[in-house]
């Protein structure tokens, strides 16, 4: 049984008025705790609770919350100060851990279970006033046997979002910078290997469309997700159309779609996993369809005639396209990362790689130069060169940890 107790003293008001991406402190915490299936968060506070769902009780309520608990259960107490901005690592390792950690040396973050949580229900019969159980957070001492972690000595892969990052751990304090706070945050949930154009043009524009718009609890993430996947399918029928331009402004905002809504619902605690199955699922169908709709244009829709350069450069993307994705895929199985994370040389390729983005910048230049037909011919050029890199890294990669592997034994 996992509770939390969201300390709150009378500091508060100082930061009730303050946002991190249009959530109050208190309520990210709370939303953080409720993501990780917490039985229990309590706002411990002679203040008003400043959410609706989350009723506000003082330190008489709380030893008699905690003289209830069957210690002999797995139980597992986490207290945090109200001020605390942290990553979902943090709150997930401690979670997980056996031992019992307090978070950096300054604290603010505490997690009590077994022989720990027995003293410490003892002590709270001596507690007057919220200060000293802010105060323990802080620092411990006899017979508490409490190990102190800090964010460095996690493991800073974040796999998902193929980004080495440490886990941010922030207490607000008067004077400190909101806006800095949310960048390093907006840092941690970006994508760590993109193509050129998220990393370097739109990677910023996006960060303040989501400030903008996580002030804004009616804009749900999975609002955006939808009009993403919708964009994502209208563009191969306006390709097909022969509505070029159409098409291509459709597929840039689609990509700002597909990066807000991931972005927005990570740093507002909002996260959907229905809707990231679903947007995974049909990312790339409606890319193999691009491929469809470009070749059934410029093919005249003779999809079938393979006489036709056209039609054989529309089948060359359709296909490899696909096997690409399987491999990379078998590699990922095999290896336990994606080909493009692995070394910076697939790193740097993946910059330029014939991928979602890199395909529109190819036909978006060739709209713009009239030349959409011989940009259709160019794509189809760059996915045999993007398959044929892969197919050789994964040679290579198979091939020299297998002898290393052997040297080894």
């Amino acid at each position: 049984m996992n509770i939390a107790c969201i300390l709150a003293d009378t500091n508060y008001p100082l930061f009730a008025d303050r946002t991190v991406y249009g959530l109050r402190f208190v309520e990210r915490l709370q939303r953080q705790f409720r993501e990780f299936k917490f039985d229990e968060v309590l706002f411990v506070s002679d203040l008003p609770s400043p959410t609706e769902n989350m009723k506000s009780i003082n330190i008489p309520d709380l030893i008699r919350f905690a003289n209830n608990l069957d210690i002999q259960q797995d139980i597992r107490l986490f207290m945090v100060m109200s001020n605390v901005i942290m990553d979902d690592r943090l709150i997930k390792f401690t979670r997980d851990h056996n031992e019992d950690i307090q978070l950096t040396e300054q604290g603010g973050f505490v997690k009590l279970s077994g022989s720990n949580l027995k003293s410490f229900i003892h002590y709270l019969s001596q507690v007057k006033d919220i200060s000293q159980l802010i105060d323990f957070t802080k620092k411990q001492k006899d017979p508490y046997s409490i190990k102190i972690v800090t964010p460095n000595n996690f493991d800073s892969y974040i796999e998902d979002l193929r980004l080495n990052f440490v886990p941010y751990y922030f207490q607000y304090e008067k004077d400190s910078d909101l806006r800095s706070i949310e960048n390093q945050m907006y840092e941690a949930n970006f994508k760590g290997t993109m193509d050129f154009i998220a990393t370097y043009i739109y990677k910023y524009p996006v960060r303040e469309i989501t400030r903008f718009l996580s002030r804004y609890p009616s804009v749900n993430p999975n609002y955006i997700t939808f009009l993403s996947i919708l964009a994502s399918f209208a563009v191969p029928s306006l390709f097909a159309l022969g509505y070029m331009g159409l098409a291509v402004l459709t597929g840039w905002c689609m990509f700002i779609f597909d990066s807000v809504d991931g972005k927005l619902a990570r740093l507002t605690v909002r996260l959907s996993r229905t809707a990231g199955i679903i947007e995974h699922a049909t990312s790339a169908p409606a890319i193999f369809l691009w491929f469809a709709g470009l070749t059934w244009h410029f093919a005249n829709g003779r999809f079938f005639a393979f006489d036709n350069i056209n039609t054989i450069a529309g089948w060359t993307l359709m296909t490899l396209y696909w096997v690409d994705k399987t491999m990379c895929g078998i590699f990922r199985i095999k290896f336990k990362r994606e080909i493009y994370d692995f070394a910076i040389i697939d790193k740097t390729f993946h910059l330029i790689a014939c991928r979602r983005a890199i395909i529109l910048l190819i036909v978006t230049v060739g709209y713009i130069a009239g030349l959409t037909e011989s940009s259709f011919h160019f794509l189809a050029f760059w996915m045999v060169c993007s398959f044929v890199f892969h197919l050789l890294r994964l040679i290579w990669i198979s091939a020299s940890l297998s002898i290393s592997n052997s040297h080894q034994t």
